[in-house]
């Protein structure tokens, strides 16, 4: 049996799916099954996928649309591999990412998660690396209850673990990041490669390049992670992020406020800040939008507006608690 399970979940995704699976071909690593779930495709994604299926390590399954999370879920539930990967459909692997992995793993018996650094693009040319500062290892509850910060297709996770939570929540979000915490509540070790192990695709219509759309699902999550915690230690950190997602919803609000002219762009700036460096700008962008008010000086206003209205690669793509 193959010591690795690929999870690709495809739905309409004709542009991009030859170079995810020719990536995945690329691997130095060969000890690999790639599971191929067509998750209802109306386009010729099944067309440009047969010829890669003379690879005998290739498995097809076409199922009625239903979902990224129902596709991960009938994955798992062929997978033959003792790790789970996963390579979304638009998605990029670097050659040698199974076998940086497995030497990670390898090298820490305790490991049950690894995952590495990822270059997140979007298709006019626009990117950056996701983590510049030092990733977490180890046992990463914390950092989990603070933020989703893995990148789904840099992660690997052992497939009895999944299965030992229940499998895919079946979820129209988030069904990863839902994963993610039950799968560490049980009990995580993680390893990690601060080296680039995959390309993440931004596309611009797509719900991950909407950070406040993610947000907003992301609350729900972890409330209901929150009501399954009775350790008060972590639930006191879980709450504290979950704040800190509602202070980024708040200032995501306030961008559309300031883009649309519709919306009370002071409140929810003064909602917006915390105690870190996102967080001191948008206090200075709220003091300085209410001096604008009682001052009537325009130029201070128009400033705030101008900041709000201004896109960045980091704004779009970026999370206040990602590391």
């Amino acid at each position: 049996m193959p010591r690795i399970s690929v999870c690709i979940p495809v739905y309409n995704l004709e542009q991009y799916i030859a170079e995810a699976l020719d990536s995945l071909k690329a691997q130095t690593y060969q000890d690999y099954e790639a599971i191929i779930v067509n998750d209802g495709s109306t386009d010729k994604s099944e067309e440009i996928i047969t010829p890669y299926l003379e690879d005998p390590r290739f498995r097809y399954i076409y199922q009625e649309n239903g979902g990224v999370a129902r596709a991960r879920e009938t994955a798992t539930l062929a997978a033959e591999g003792e790790w789970f990967a996963h390579l979304d459909g638009d998605d990029l692997s670097l050659p040698d990412k199974l076998e940086r992995q497995i030497a990670l793993i390898d090298s820490e018996k305790r490991t049950n998660l690894v995952y590495g650094n990822v270059v997140m693009f979007f298709e006019d040319g626009r990117e950056r690396i996701a983590y510049t500062k030092p990733m977490p290892k180890g046992d990463i509850i914390r950092e989990l209850y603070r933020d989703n910060f893995l990148c789904t297709s840099s992660v690997m996770i052992k497939t009895a673990d999944i299965k030992a939570v229940g499998g895919y929540p079946i979820l129209p979000y988030g069904e990863d990041y839902m994963m993610w915490l039950r799968i560490a509540r049980k009990g995580v070790w993680a390893a990690r490669s601060m080296e680039v192990v995959a390309r993440y695709r931004l596309r611009a219509h797509s719900q991950v390049s909407d950070t406040l759309l993610n947000n907003r699902k992301q609350i729900e999550i972890m409330t209901e992670a929150l009501n399954a915690e009775d350790r008060p230690h972590l639930a006191a950190i879980l709450l504290a992020g979950l704040k800190q997602v509602k202070r980024s919803i708040a200032y995501g609000e306030a961008r559309q406020a300031a883009k649309s002219g519709k919306g009370d762009i002071e409140t929810l700036l003064w909602q917006s800040w915390g105690f870190n460096r996102q967080g001191y700008k948008r206090l200075g962008l709220a003091a300085l939008y209410s001096l604008s008010k009682v001052t009537k000086i325009k130029r201070f206003r128009d400033a705030v507006i101008r900041q709000l209205t201004k896109s960045t690669v980091r704004e779009e793509i970026a999370s206040d608690n990602q590391p």
